[in-house]
């Protein structure tokens, strides 16, 4: 999984894709597997959003999600959603849960 401006690249030799975002990709993007399934995300500091990929390079139900800096992902509580936690400007922590 790799970014260059705009796109992001997920280059599996089973099924690769890549996909745009509306701005440059602000920020190293990021990967996990969660149930069983694999998800990718970037963060675009331009179009102030996080893009949450699946395995299969569509967008999540939901995203872009708004966001105003970098974010980091996982499950917080192992309570069967994937947590995006970022900054926005004015120091305040948000968290989005993903079912």
């Amino acid at each position: 999984i790799y970014s260059s401006g705009e796109t992001l690249i997920h280059k599996n030799p089973k099924n690769p894709w890549s996909a745009v975002l509306d701005g440059n990709i602000s920020s190293k993007p990021k990967a996990m597997i969660f149930k069983g399934d694999f998800y990718t995300a970037a963060y675009s500091e331009k179009a102030e959003g996080i893009y949450l990929y699946d395995k299969e390079g569509e967008l999540v139900e939901g995203f872009p999600a708004f966001a105003q800096g970098p974010f980091d992902m996982g499950s917080l509580s192992q309570d069967g959603v994937i947590n995006m936690v970022t900054l926005m400007e004015d120091g305040t922590l948000v968290c989005y849960a993903v079912n």
